[in-house]
């Protein structure tokens, strides 16, 4: 595995793989899946992964790639490093 020095501003947060509508950050359900965000020092460039968590074990897998070794999805080319998701919940999203 590459290493990828620094994380930066990780997040981890539900997204539904049944509605545009955002979620709260504790929720848990066979139609949530869940991302995890990071900034990776070294390259000054932001990657995310989706896929399950397993609350009981506390275990997070990637559907695919991961962000440890830069083969996850790619979010940030430069211009929002180290950028923070947020819930808005006036608008549900």
């Amino acid at each position: 595995m590459k290493d990828t020095g620094i994380w930066e501003c990780l997040d981890f947060f539900p997204v539904s793989t049944i509605s545009k509508l955002g979620l709260d950050t504790s929720m848990i359900s066979p139609s949530v899946k869940h991302v995890l965000k990071v900034s990776l020092d070294d390259t000054k460039r932001g990657y995310y992964t989706i896929g399950t968590y397993y609350h009981v074990k506390e275990k997070y897998v990637p559907d695919f790639g991961s962000v440890d070794n830069n083969s996850g999805l790619r979010y940030d080319y430069g211009k929002f490093y180290a950028s923070k998701t947020f819930f808005d919940s006036h608008k549900n999203r």
